[in-house]
């Protein structure tokens, strides 16, 4: 697929392009590891109104959970992974550290897209 697909299929269906390619990941990642699950950390920019005009990294580090085995339906796998990571954005305050503490979690994976900005 070239980019104007991948970016016409993630609008089509309602999600962030960066979910797309989280959701691509964590199914590869499964399968590669023989599971039908995998576990990840991603990132995203962190940035909101507040910081539109400010020059720092403020990047935000979060698990994506992926279970491959949920639904048949892959369009339904896209959304799920989008909705996750649209919830673990609304509280980007909650640290990395913590949430891994927290659950008991411990990511082996870091994945980071970096796309055009629209």
């Amino acid at each position: 697929l070239d980019a104007d697909k991948i970016r016409e299929f993630s609008r089509s269906h309602g999600i962030k392009t960066s979910s797309f390619f989280d959701a691509v990941f964590g199914f590869v990642l499964a399968k590669f590891s023989g599971a039908d699950e995998s576990l990840f950390a991603t990132v995203f920019n962190g940035r909101n109104e507040k910081l539109t005009r400010t020059c720092g990294m403020f990047v935000k580090t979060m698990p994506v959970s992926c279970n491959i085995q949920k639904t048949d339906e892959i369009e339904q796998y896209f959304k799920e992974i989008n909705l996750q990571i649209d919830n673990s954005r609304k509280y980007n305050l909650y640290s990395y550290a913590d949430i891994c503490s927290d659950l008991q979690i411990s990511p082996q994976v870091l994945f980071a897209y970096q796309g055009d900005v629209q």
